[in-house]
């Protein structure tokens, strides 16, 4: 592994670690040449890879320096698309994934959960069922999400 990508690597960990949200400054390029012990070549790549993963992009100027981004998951997505499609994984196998770690999650939620949440819980289901009765619809995508934010 490049000495870059060793920087760039040590940067999203940090960020990820540590919570940095987007909009954050990171540090200038002169405070982090420093912290990382690099040369100003080899840290401008490491910011090339950063910029390019969307983590994180230098501004420029008086009060620029390397500001934390939102990651986009459309790229990913898309790659995962065309990695699916190529090992020609069916839609079956996918919610047979998906089903493994909502299991998983829910076990751990449960294990923990407070009345407050179980109490949002009941009401999330209470007006789905009135969605349901109404429009003959449901979402499970909202109740799947809302179980995933009790994590």
């Amino acid at each position: 592994m490049k000495k870059a990508e060793i920087v760039a690597d040590q940067i999203e960990q940090t960020i990820a670690g540590q919570r940095w949200k987007p909009g954050d400054l990171f540090g200038s390029e002169v405070e982090l040449i420093a912290r990382y012990g690099v040369s100003r070549a080899v840290f401008r790549e490491a910011v090339r890879l950063l910029e390019h993963d969307g983590v994180a992009e230098m501004r420029r100027g008086l009060h620029g320096g390397l500001f934390i981004l939102q990651p986009d998951s459309q790229p990913v997505a898309r790659a995962m698309a065309v990695y699916l499609d190529f090992e020609q994984v069916e839609p079956r196998q996918l919610d047979d994934a998906r089903l493994a770690i909502e299991v998983s999650c829910v076990e751990r939620v449960a294990a923990r959960i407070s009345e407050d949440k179980v109490a949002e819980i009941r009401a999330f289901l209470t007006a789905e069922a009135a969605r349901i009765a109404y429009s003959g619809t449901h979402s499970l995508h909202d109740f799947h999400m809302g179980v995933a934010l009790l994590e």
